[in-house]
């Protein structure tokens, strides 16, 4: 699935929409990310504001500054929802139950399906945006004011995470 992913991100040219309850990415998908970005495709994010763990949950805020610097969208939900969706163009989609952190992408046995419809991408984005109008949308400069306590817990919370 990381393949199909990085895939995505490489081939969009407008837009990628993320809906994941879980983004703690490899290198690869980060750096997919961050190109994309700089390279004036639309990259958003939608994810919540807290998980159901509280290391992913920093580990998850400590990639945030490197992708609001390179253009990308973030925007935190209050719920918790297991949604994972991913989203190019407003074309292709892919929906399923893999996360974006390794231990998806390693070590479980995932399972994506593939949309190429434009009608049901359409009902998904549609669905994404009203979630993405209720969400807080991060600001960069606001984001770099966090506190020296949460920067901490976010870098090493991100060490700790490929045992997530």
């Amino acid at each position: 699935v990381m393949q199909q992913y990085l895939s995505f991100i490489n081939l969009a040219e407008k837009s990628i929409c993320v809906f994941n309850p879980y983004f703690v990415p490899t290198f690869s998908i980060l750096e997919a990310f961050k190109i994309a970005a700089l390279s004036g495709v639309e990259v958003t994010l939608l994810l919540p504001k807290k998980t159901d763990s509280k290391i992913a949950t920093y580990s998850m805020y400590s990639y945030f500054e490197s992708l609001l610097q390179a253009g990308v969208q973030i925007y935190l939900r209050d719920d918790f929802s297991h949604s994972k969706v991913i989203f190019i163009d407003d074309e292709i989609a892919s929906v399923g139950s893999t996360n974006f952190d390794c231990r998806s992408f390693e070590h479980n046995y995932e399972l994506n399906v593939i949309l190429f419809d434009d009608h049901i991408t359409a009902e998904i984005k549609e669905e994404f945006d009203e979630r993405k109008n209720k969400a807080n949308h991060i600001n960069l400069e606001k984001f770099k004011k966090r506190s020296v306590k949460q920067k901490t817990l976010e870098r090493l919370c991100r060490f700790l995470s490929p045992l997530l």
